[in-house]
């Protein structure tokens, strides 16, 4: 036996990785279903031009950092959904205080494209050691090398840029060899990238989550025990809507088929509309004020997905570190970030006596507000306050279940911010805008609902 697992080691540490091109030939369809995820864009090579991505998923980065060319970049970090860096002619990661991070627009945060600094502290660069996450084939390094295409700043090599095929099931000339006989490796590896620093503590910062930490979450979650493949196809993207999480059927409903919301107007609403709320930022969030004070919301969904509804249990630690665990290793999304970032003409006090009545008594939330009725047709309704200064409610009826977008216009027509992009239940709906930023004026808000679309003035008076 003691042979045995000698050879078997030995045949694994041998085998080289052959590059995903390889793997296409014979998964062909696999390989550009999973090229529509943001995994193998994690690291990319630059040629001197912008890079593009597959149709139907990230507009990409348009342009380098403002004192740069692309010729002047090596490599990208990312730009697929969230954010993009960069790494120098040397392959040094580019740090500053302006023009480092390039933060893709976000529709559902309603936050256009713009950039930001990254890291200023390390001006005017930082050495790239992130290829454990970012490539295939990792090799860690130092400043003595080994250096990826002899470039001294980043320390380390990669048989392949971006998490390509082998960084999950592992090198593959043996399987390339006798696909019958070898088989690639299918134990899930999400946590090796998806976890920052100590596993049992989730990382925060200014009120929210900080980065990708759903391994974390799901492990002081009540899901711990559950492999992410429980509701994630891995071959697919969970952004741009393609079909990476399964879906509630076959995934909440398989264990909580006696789960009900007991709400007419939010019978379609999904599980993870209060239960994995955006707690969570990679690159943008925004402040969502409600009546009894502010919450931010980021651009990443959490994984913790219990709701604790005592008003007094507080997210986050004291010094905004980390996320609280309980006694029991246990965390909790705190009636904030479940509620207030929707119901937000409510407090606290409120949220916390109606989160436990959500599933029970059929007396919550839009029931209280709506009777309990579906409105027969689309409507929208005028801002109010109006004139207002800054902040203003924008009111609308949804008859039936519908993707709804919501944008507003200067009176040129110039588009001026997504205000929501997402699919709400039918019933009576509220949005909070704030005009922190905007000057005085006309401005036009424009519904769009399937067919339905409408549009009203509101005034700005500073």
């Amino acid at each position: 036996m003691v042979l045995l697992m000698v050879l078997l080691t030995n045949n694994l540490l041998s085998q080289n990785y052959v590059g995903s091109a390889t793997c296409k030939l014979c998964h062909s369809t696999i390989y550009d279903n999973y090229m529509k995820t943001g995994h193998p864009h994690k690291l990319i090579k630059i040629e001197g031009a912008a890079p593009t991505f597959p149709a139907g998923t990230s507009p990409g980065v348009p342009n380098p950092p403002a004192d740069k060319s692309w010729n002047d970049i090596t490599y990208m970090i990312g730009g697929f959904g969230w954010k993009a860096r960069f790494l120098d002619k040397d392959g040094y990661i580019l740090t500053g205080a302006e023009n480092r991070q390039y933060n893709l627009e976000n529709s559902m945060l309603g936050t256009p494209a713009n950039w930001v600094g990254y890291d200023a502290a390390k001006a005017p660069r930082k050495p790239y050691t992130c290829g454990s996450c970012h490539t295939t084939g990792w090799v860690a390094g130092d400043s003595t090398g080994p250096h990826q295409d002899n470039l001294p700043g980043i320390y380390g090599t990669w048989a392949e840029p971006g998490v390509r095929c082998e960084a999950c099931h592992g090198p593959a000339s043996a399987h390339v060899a006798n696909p019958s006989g070898v088989k690639p490796s299918k134990v899930e590896k999400c946590g090796d990238c998806h976890a920052r620093g100590d596993v049992m503590k989730i990382d925060a910062k200014n009120g929210l989550i900080d980065h990708h930490e759903q391994y974390e979450d799901l492990l002081a979650s009540p899901h711990k025990s559950l492999p992410c493949g429980t509701c994630h196809e891995p071959h697919l993207s969970t952004k741009y809507n393609y079909g990476g999480y399964k879906g509630k059927d076959q995934t909440c409903k398989v264990c909580h088929s006696t789960v009900a919301i007991k709400i007419a107007a939010k019978a379609n609403w999904e599980c993870s509309t209060c239960h994995m709320p955006y707690a969570a930022k990679s690159a943008m969030s925004i402040t969502i004020n409600h009546a009894g004070g502010s919450v931010p919301k980021g651009d990443l969904r959490t994984h913790i997905f219990d709701i604790k509804s005592d008003a007094d249990w507080k997210m986050f630690t004291d010094d905004g570190k980390y996320v609280r665990i309980d006694d029991e290793g246990k965390a909790h999304i705190s009636v904030e970030y479940a509620c207030l970032t929707c119901h937000t003409s409510k407090d606290v006090a409120w949220a916390s006596s109606q989160a436990d009545r959500i599933h029970g008594t059929g007396t919550a939330v839009e029931l209280i507000d709506n009777n309990g009725s579906v409105p027969d047709h689309f409507a929208l309704y005028q801002n109010h306050p109006n004139p207002f200064n800054p902040t203003t409610t924008i009111s609308f009826d949804l008859n039936e279940s519908r993707v709804v977008v919501l944008k507003l216009f200067n009176m040129r027509g110039q588009e001026l911010m997504t205000l929501m992009n997402e699919r709400l239940a039918a019933g009576h709906h509220q949005v909070t805008f704030s005009a922190d930023d905007l000057p005085s004026g006309m401005y036009i808000y424009r519904l769009m609902a399937g067919d339905f679309v409408a549009s009203k003035k509101m005034l700005l008076l500073r």
